[in-house]
């Protein structure tokens, strides 16, 4: 059994993740804690945690297929990835199945900065951790030991956040919708709002622009499944089994569809 770990920013990019593994892979979800890995058992996590801290849990997934397993966590922000990365090879560490342990894949938004500048701060933040973070070896190292170690940043051209992934797909599924939802963009973004986007949005005009993306791609969520969280309408809505081939034609998905082929299912 090889064993993956999967670390995105948000919920939003689990979804999508969860999505590709599901509909894409043929990924299921584990029915009973008792059937998973160590190591998977280790990483549910309580409420409250041990500490007795009312701490919110990243509540992750866990799916199998064939001889591979797979977790998928969500960091709750760039930053926290590293930190996340550790507390897996803490648990690794208490379990007699580093053998099988076959790596991390990690997911993070290119927003308004280089690659260059996303990977030198991820890897001070490592540091931090007392790790070491080696992109150009696709390895981290921790307390001597090295493990494999991936990184993808989307949108794989551009910036962006994986929103503007998420806006093409529905662009290409419901085109009508995304006509609708644009003019409401375009209509928070004039100067009759301008007040609200530096209230509550960001400052900076570049950054209005990636939250732009995410109130669009909210208000698509919120059509498609108006009772459920964004999570939801990705899962159920936008990637179906019906449409896969069509959504193969969106190439930032088909990017990331080729990439977790390639890194779970062909190593």
């Amino acid at each position: 059994m090889a064993l993956y770990v999967l670390i995105a920013e948000g919920y939003t990019d689990c979804a999508l993740l969860e999505a590709i593994l599901e509909k894409c892979m043929s990924f299921k979800k584990y029915d009973n804690i008792n059937e998973m890995p160590e190591l998977f058992r280790k990483l549910v996590g309580s409420y409250p945690n041990e500490s007795g801290e009312m701490i919110r849990q990243d509540m992750p997934h866990f799916y199998h297929y064939e001889n591979k397993s797979v977790v998928v966590k969500v960091a709750g922000g760039a930053t926290k990835i590293a930190s996340k990365v550790e507390e897996v090879l803490q648990a690794l560490a208490l379990c007699e199945e580093e053998e099988h342990f076959a790596g991390f894949l990690t997911f993070t938004d290119a927003d308004n900065h280089s690659q260059e500048k996303i990977i030198k701060t991820l890897q001070e933040n490592y540091a931090l951790s007392e790790m070491q973070l080696c992109p150009e070896i696709d390895k981290v190292i921790f307390e001597q030991m090295e493990y494999n170690h991936s990184l993808y940043i989307y949108p794989s051209d551009g910036y962006g956040a994986v929103e503007k992934i998420l806006l093409n797909m529905a662009t290409e599924i419901y085109p009508e919708l995304s006509v609708e939802t644009l003019l409401l963009r375009q209509r928070l973004m004039g100067d009759s709002f301008i007040e609200l986007r530096q209230t509550n949005w960001a400052k900076q005009e570049e950054q209005q622009e990636f939250y732009a993306d995410k109130v669009q791609f909210g208000t698509i969520a919120s059509a498609l499944k108006p009772d459920r969280p964004v999570g939801f309408a990705i899962k159920d809505e936008l990637v179906k089994q019906n449409i896969l081939m069509q959504l193969e034609k969106v190439e930032e998905f088909a990017k990331l569809h080729k990439y977790l082929e390639q890194k779970i299912m062909q190593r």
